[in-house]
């Protein structure tokens, strides 16, 4: 398992240097969605789809011998990446996404070429799964760069169950959250932006096993957004004006993730829906005590037909 990782990851760098040859850092602007299945010793179904102009996304699913089945999606565009998978039986099945772009950064009474600070966010949200069956375990990496050269920022965890034959066991690694990392820029110069999600899903069986299946998953639909860049002055403070172009036309100054109400908006909000059936009920009686009732006859009142 260990070794399918490393493979997925070495594979993962080899695409991103040859892209970097054939389409030049600096005027790079690029979505990947990739999968890869493996059962047993056979490696098939990999799918990979590159679209330079929209959002990406690569889907599919694959089955193997005693019952082992898996399936894998990755939507990517510039800002986001979504991934989701799962394994059951012997079968591993990893999601990749990947954006790249180039940015220039410019600034009044900053020349071409003269170095500069930014600090840039990445938000990342999932869940991993794993039953106590055999053998189990999931897990999510990402890796981020600004700038070129090596990745500025590193994370990622692994979710094992609770088999013998594991050296750890449940979580292990990064919790999901917001990573950030500053990093030196030239500004005026056009420099690569480059994220990178992985997540595997993988199963196997074990002689201590029952005859249920182990199962692994991982859901991260909702999982990275770009969270911001800002350009910091040399106290590290905001820097007031500046500008940004990328190749992809992405405005990489502003946050990608989903607005998520405030506190006070959603004590508001819950109010409301209690508040609500009493509002309900008011409003009928008071109707009730305008609309005249209709006349019941008496045993002293004749009814003319």
């Amino acid at each position: 398992m260990r070794a399918f990782i490393a493979n997925a990851r070495v594979l993962g760098m080899v695409c991103r240097w040859l892209l970097s040859d054939l389409l030049g850092p600096m005027t790079l602007s690029i979505c990947i969605a990739q999968l890869n299945f493996t059962v047993g010793d056979l490696r098939g179904n990999a799918q990979k789809i590159i679209d330079a102009a929209h959002a990406a996304h690569a889907g599919g699913a694959a089955t193997g011998g005693f019952s082992s089945s898996g399936s894998a999606s990755a939507d990517v565009g510039w800002g986001w990446i979504k991934l989701s998978g799962d394994s059951a039986g012997s079968l591993n099945s990893l999601a990749r996404g990947i954006f790249r772009d180039s940015i220039t950064i410019t600034a009044p009474g900053h020349a071409t070429g003269s170095p500069g600070l930014l600090s840039f966010t990445l938000l990342v949200n999932g869940s991993l799964s794993v039953n106590q069956e055999h053998v189990a375990d999931a897990g999510w990496s990402l890796a981020a760069d600004v700038g070129g050269a090596a990745f500025d920022l590193h994370a990622g965890a692994m979710l094992y169950n609770n088999a013998p034959v594991l050296a750890k066991h449940g979580y292990v690694g990064d919790p999901f959250g917001s990573y950030s990392a500053t990093v030196s820029f030239s500004y005026g110069i056009a420099m690569p932006v480059d994220v990178e999600l992985e997540a595997i899903a993988q199963s196997a069986y074990s002689s201590s096993g029952t005859q249920t299946l182990a199962i692994s998953s991982f859901d991260l639909a909702h999982s990275l957004y770009w969270g911001g860049l800002s350009v910091l002055d040399g106290n590290g403070q905001p820097l007031p004006s500046w500008q940004l172009l990328s190749a992809s036309g992405t405005d990489y100054r502003q946050s990608f993730a989903p607005a998520v109400p405030e506190p006070a908006a959603l004590l508001l909000w819950a109010a409301g829906l209690t508040l609500l059936p009493l509002l309900q009920r008011r409003a009928q009686t008071s109707a009730e005590a305008i609309m005249p009732r209709p006349s019941t006859p008496t045993p002293h009142t004749r009814v003319r037909r």
